[in-house]
């Protein structure tokens, strides 16, 4: 029978405090959750984009959506105004994340904030479904816990990679 102490794991008590072995680099790179969560993150923008056009047409005429009544102005300009600032901040999550920027972490942590936010207000006037905020809430609170434990994202977004490090020694030497 293998004891825990021969597998090459370093178990303590369950299985938040497992650490790889230390002949196995640590998980680095856009890769595992990480990629999960950038493919998600693109499905959310288009889903967003089409919330924002879809909002418009059904303004101009709610009888598309099976609407009587219309949907006041200026809710129409909040809810559009903050779906642009989503997807502009979405678009600035991937770049920086493709860039593996260090600020990947404090954008994508500012958008899953913003995000849970907007969903607050929105429900708050009446502009969201109740299962349509809990539906789009599950993809920011993943944001917000991954991004805050993740070891992927801490070894990705902090460390020096071979090409900015030599970016940043073509800046000094000038």
């Amino acid at each position: 029978m293998a004891r825990i102490e021969d597998t090459g794991r370093a178990w303590v008590g369950h299985s938040l405090n497992w650490s790889p072995p230390a002949d196995r680099p640590a998980p680095e790179g856009i890769g595992g959750w990480l990629l999960i969560y950038v493919i998600g993150r693109a499905g959310l923008l288009l889903h967003q984009l089409q919330l924002t056009v879809g909002a418009v047409v059904i303004y101009a005429d709610p009888a598309i959506a099976g609407l009587r009544t219309f949907v006041p102005l200026s809710a129409l300009l909040l809810y559009e105004a903050t779906n642009w600032l989503l997807v502009g901040l979405t678009v600035l999550a991937f770049v920086v994340i493709r860039r593996r920027s260090r600020a990947a972490i404090s954008v994508n942590l500012a958008l899953s904030g913003l995000w849970l936010a907007a969903l607050v207000g929105w429900q708050f006037l009446g502009l969201k479904s109740p299962a349509g905020s809990i539906i789009d809430a599950t993809p920011a609170l993943f944001g917000l816990w991954y991004f805050l434990t993740s070891r992927r994202v801490r070894n990705t977004f902090t460390r020096s990679s071979g090409r900015s490090a030599g970016w940043r020694h073509v800046v000094k030497s000038m």
